[in-house]
């Protein structure tokens, strides 16, 4: 199954940045998150609380399993979580910065066409100070012929 989050609002709290967001299971809100940066753990808010407590297994810092009741879709967290080996907090906390990074992305594709080459360090983007348009496509093409990587408006905006 698929993990994403939503309607994620960040701020800056008492000790950097915080957030909170809806945790998704494919198509389905499952958990609201908050990270305050007080210290504490990531508060999840399971939406399945009234349901039957099942058991949740989770891998503490340590590296100790804990096993203890919680909701359905706690569970089916927590296994996928394992899984993969990573940790709650962690695993949540990459799929907001992957969030805030696509919405940083989307933002920057509507004013500008952005592209990266063969060879550019991850992550970076060349810039076209003008917007998405197969015109712009075609001479990006042109000028760099089979160098192109890719053109990142193509995950967000189609050329009109």
């Amino acid at each position: 199954m698929t993990y994403s989050v939503k309607n994620v609002k960040s701020i800056t709290g008492h000790d950097g940045a915080c957030f909170e967001a809806s945790l998704y299971e494919g198509d389905k809100r499952v958990a609201i998150v908050a990270e305050d940066t007080w210290g504490g753990p990531t508060n999840f808010h399971w939406l399945d609380d009234k349901d039957e407590k099942v058991d949740v297994t989770v891998k503490h810092y340590n590296g100790n399993l804990h096993i203890y009741k919680g909701t359905p879709a706690e569970a089916r967290f927590s296994k996928h979580v394992l899984e993969i080996d990573q940790d709650r907090e962690v695993f949540v906390c990459s799929l907001v910065h992957k969030f805030e990074e696509e919405k940083q992305l989307r933002k920057w594709c509507n004013k500008e066409t952005l592209f990266r080459l063969k060879g550019d360090k991850e992550g970076s983007w060349r810039t076209v100070k003008s917007k998405f348009s197969p015109n712009v496509v075609n001479w990006i093409r042109n000028k760099y012929t089979d160098q192109v990587e890719e053109i990142l408006n193509d995950r967000f905006i189609n050329p009109t």
